[in-house]
């Protein structure tokens, strides 16, 4: 059947539902465009990174339980601990979580996706593929030095004046930092203010001129 999931984390989803004989599609960020997607396909499950996840089942309703219990299932089953799952996954498909820029004012938010386009142009990104425009800008690198893939998604918040970036790698944590850092600039660059430390930061370093 349809599995739906938003643009933010992708490659880990398109194999596990493809392995398992499901169709995976990319849908909009938001309960109501995931709800109304999963209607028109008839789509078994649709699931958020940000943690909402919907079962057709259960009626489309928003429920983080029985996920829970799903995974505490599997790993009764396979005599297995959560941080071990998450880990092997993890080194498969390292991801930076999302991190969010600030706009003041919001125009700027366009420019900042442009910057970012034209980025795209740049020698040491590799042979690249834009996706459909499902939500934001998505970007996959299908080579580059030594074939390294690697993938990011810049969207607009539906509820915030933030800007938010999520990248995602395969097998290779030192890609992902060094890519995120780079789009990472290019958004400072063109006006936005990241208020979101790396996954690798302690806390986000002072900007200049005494701004924190």
């Amino acid at each position: 059947g349809v599995i739906l999931f938003d643009p933010r984390v992708v490659w880990p989803i398109e194999e596990t539902v493809t392995d398992s004989g499901g169709t995976p599609v990319i849908n909009k960020c938001g309960h109501s465009f995931m709800k109304e997607r999963m209607r028109k396909e008839n789509a078994l499950f649709a699931g958020e990174a940000s943690g909402h996840y919907y079962f057709r089942r259960n009626f489309y309703t928003d429920n983080g339980f029985i996920p829970f219990l799903l995974v505490l299932e599997h790993l009764c089953e396979t005599d297995s601990s959560l941080s071990t799952w998450v880990r092997e996954l993890r080194e498969r498909f390292p991801v930076s979580g999302e991190i969010n820029f600030e706009f003041q004012p919001m125009e700027q938010v366009f420019d900042a996706l442009d910057a970012v386009r034209d980025e795209m142009g740049s020698e040491a990104g590799g042979e690249f593929v834009v996706e459909a425009p499902v939500d934001g800008l998505s970007v996959r690198f299908v080579e580059g030095k030594k074939n390294r893939l690697w993938r990011f998604n810049l969207r607009q918040s539906n509820t915030e004046p933030f800007l938010r970036l999520n990248v995602e790698a395969r097998q290779d944590e030192d890609l992902l930092k060094r890519q995120t850092s780079v789009i990472a600039q290019v958004v400072e660059q063109a006006g936005g203010n990241r208020v979101t430390p790396f996954r690798w930061e302690s806390r986000l370093k002072p900007r200049t001129g005494g701004e924190s």
